[in-house]
Formats: C-alpha cells, structure tokens, sequence
C-alpha cells in the first residue's frame, strides 16, 4: 500500500543533476533531434500534434554552439543542411529517460564517435 508512495518521495528526494552526456547528435527530419549515448537515446526536439516539443533550453543552446558546425548527411557526405549527424556533448539536467533541461552544446570531433566503444555505431542508409 505505501510502495508507490515511498517511491515517488525516494524519486523527489534525488533531485536531477547536472551532467554532461556524449554521442551521436542526430537531425533526421524537421523538428526532430535526439542524442544517442552510451545509455540510449535522448530527445531534445520532436514533433507532436500540431506542436513541436523542445527540450528547456535547447534552442537557445542550438542557436549559440551549431550554426557553423560539421554535419554528415545519412549517406555519410559532409551537408551544409540541418539534417544528419555529428558528434556532440549535451550539458543539462536528466532525469531517468527524460531531458529536463539544456544548458550548453557543443560539437565535438566525430572520431571520439567513432572510436567510442560503448556508443553504437551510427548506422548510414543502405550500408547495414
């Protein structure tokens, strides 16, 4: 009977942190944005009915840090469209499977990606 109850206050009683988190940066369609790490996949900005949902804080950190950055289309050639992917670092507030809040983006480069043994590996359209 106290169960939930105990667990909603063990919930509230750990606060979301701060933390920086680290993967693939990905830009597949309009309005939709997701980071893949290590822990799996994190939704900044997606589209809903007749609304875009964006994670607080994305779009300001968007507009500072990913204007000029190098993107890779989904076949794998450098884009100067919005859309594809690089890597990049996510500095924010997380909580369980949900994106709380953005406070900073940064690109990094997409051989720390790469490289990374505990991220995927991104997969590129017709190549799997």
């Amino acid at each position: 009977m106290f169960r939930p109850l105990l667990i909603t206050v063990a919930v509230l009683a750990f606060p979301a942190q701060a933390e920086t988190r680290c993967g693939w940066f990905d830009h597949p369609s309009p309005n939709t944005v997701e980071l893949i790490d290590a822990d799996g996949l994190w939704t900044l900005a997606s589209p809903g009915a007749g609304t875009v949902y964006y994670a607080p804080g994305y779009d300001e950190a968007y507009t500072q840090a990913f204007d000029d950055r190098l993107r890779l289309d989904y076949t794998g050639k450098p884009t100067a469209y919005s859309y594809g992917f690089s890597c990049a670092c996510v500095e924010g507030e997380f909580r369980g499977d949900e994106v709380l809040s953005v406070a900073r983006l940064r690109e990094i480069p997409m051989a720390r990606c790469d490289q990374d043994p505990n991220l995927p590996k991104f997969e590129l359209y017709g190549q799997n």
